[in-house]
């Protein structure tokens, strides 16, 4: 099985391998999920898309892809949090524009995405929505976070 990771930077991705076939794959670009402004004392949650684009060259016909996203800086998967030097805002990664599939490793209540089976050549965009919950209290700042993207084949 062979890795790639990448860093996504919310507010950028790594890769390692090792297969019995020449199959490898490669993320060819990331679209950061970028919140904007942020007003803590507004009652709405605020939502954003981002997004990775990964190509896999020499695809046999029983081959798989796997996408994952790791936590962040969050020491837990229920929420991940962005800072902004001492303040911290949450917020979460998903698969699904519902917003209701934490996108993460497969644990701690996390889905991957996959199994895929690519094209040979292809490139796969996949959306990575973002949101922020309302109701937050925190300091005016640029906030940010970085999460790896790993593609497992």
């Amino acid at each position: 099985m062979r890795r790639w990771l990448g860093a996504f930077m919310v507010a950028s991705a790594v890769v390692s391998g090792g297969s019995a076939h020449a199959m490898s794959c490669a993320i060819e670009s990331l679209n950061p999920v970028v919140f904007g402004a942020y007003d803590g004392l507004l009652r709405y949650v605020v939502d954003a898309l981002g997004g990775v684009t990964f190509a896999c060259q020499s695809v046999e016909p029983f081959d798989q892809v796997i996408l994952d996203l790791g936590r962040g800086s969050s020491p837990s998967w229920s929420t991940r949090t962005m800072q902004a030097g001492a303040w911290t805002l949450a917020y979460q990664l998903y698969l699904d524009a519902s917003r209701s599939t934490v996108w993460g490793d497969g644990t701690g209540g996390t889905s991957h995405f996959g199994p895929y089976h690519p094209s040979s050549g292809t490139p796969v965009e996949v959306p990575i929505f973002g949101r922020i919950p309302a109701g937050q209290n925190a300091g005016v700042g640029t906030y940010s976070d970085t999460v790896v993207i790993t593609i497992s084949y």
